[in-house]
């Protein structure tokens, strides 16, 4: 019977197609008592015994489900969701395959939280296997499925030294970037939980890679320290912005600058109220400015991109008239310019 079903994927109808396509009969069905289970057998058998692309098919059906199915819903359910695509993911699969499997945890992740306390170290192990997949698209998917593991975890002090362990042991650039990329993922379900030690450790570290020669290192390591300064205490974010991110910039290095100006912009996104009070607000204001007037372009975007966050917690707050003037007045320069380009033209 389930074989029978699963060749629907032979002749291009999906799961998912399927789901999209009557989304609210299955919204109004799924919340039901038992009402998952009509379906749940069909997907479980497709991501357990399917053909590649009928587990990808099954996996992603299976995220369409979750979508539509209220967390008290999916709860009874749970074991049965999770054990075939963690059992899955430790077998060689294509990237597609793997991907789709662990976005759907992910979801399951956000939907149910709590419930899957019980698999968290099953979890845990697979996600940190996967960030070492060959595949870049793979590792991208596993780190954010870390960061939605980390909302349950009680004792984050571990996790958060195996990552700092694994940046510094990477060779390969790119899954040194990706393992950063997880960290920040990490940092922003619990920054908050992690030992004030840890956390020294992990700012001493970031801060030593913002001007590292390769791209990807130094923006990940970047939006990293600038996740992180929503977490520090006050004298060693005091220490991180006077000392190196608002520190002057005449002599420096440009890729030093922008790792800076790259930290600052996701810092102000991240914590505007640390960085908007009167201590650091001018000073704010005019490395913005500097970064946005920049010859070197990615440092000029980063500029920019810090303008657009500072606006918009200025517009929620009112607060900030006189520097905002200043930064809406160098924001529409590039524009004018445009402007006055096309008119000629």
């Amino acid at each position: 019977m389930y074989s029978h079903i699963l060749k629907l994927t032979s002749f291009d109808i999906s799961f998912g197609s399927l789901l999209s396509s009557n989304s609210l009969l299955f919204s109004s069905s799924f919340p039901l008592p038992q009402g998952v289970t009509c379906i749940l057998p069909v997907l479980r058998e497709g991501v357990l015994t399917g053909s590649p692309e009928q587990k990808e098919e099954a996996a992603k059906a299976l995220g369409g489900v979750i979508k539509l199915t209220s967390s008290e819903a999916l709860r009874p359910s749970v074991v049965n969701i999770t054990g075939p695509l963690i059992r899955i993911l430790g077998d060689r699969f294509a990237w597609s395959v793997k991907t789709s499997l662990l976005e759907t945890l992910t979801l399951l992740l956000a939907k149910v939280g709590i419930a899957l306390k019980p698999f968290l170290p099953q979890l845990q192990t697979t996600f940190l296997k996967a960030l070492q997949d060959s595949s870049r698209a793979v590792r991208l998917k596993a780190a954010e499925a870390l960061g939605q593991l980390v909302s349950i975890h009680s004792k984050v002090d571990p996790l958060f030294t195996e990552q700092l362990s694994a940046i510094h042991n990477a060779e390969d650039s790119g899954v040194r970037e990706t393992m950063l990329q997880a960290l920040r993922f990490v940092i922003q379900g619990a920054g908050s939980k992690v030992d004030p030690a840890i956390r020294k450790n992990i700012t001493t570290t970031l801060l030593s890679m913002l001007g590292h020669d390769e791209d990807a290192t130094r923006m990940s390591s970047a939006g990293c320290l600038g996740e992180l300064c929503a977490f520090l205490s006050e004298e060693d974010l005091r220490s991180v912005l006077l000392q190196h991110v608002l520190a002057d910039i005449s002599g420096v290095d440009w890729m030093v600058r922008h790792g800076r100006s790259m930290t600052l912009a996701i810092a102000i996104k991240s914590a505007p109220e640390q960085l908007c009070v009167e201590e650091y607000s001018s000073t704010v204001t005019e490395a913005i400015l500097a970064s946005a007037t920049a010859d070197r372009i990615p440092i000029a975007t980063s500029g920019i991109r810090a303008m657009g966050y500072l606006m918009r917690h200025h517009l929620r707050t009112e607060e900030g008239s006189g520097s905002s003037q200043r930064i809406i007045s160098q924001f529409v320069k590039p524009t004018r310019a445009y402007r006055s380009q096309w008119w000629v033209v």
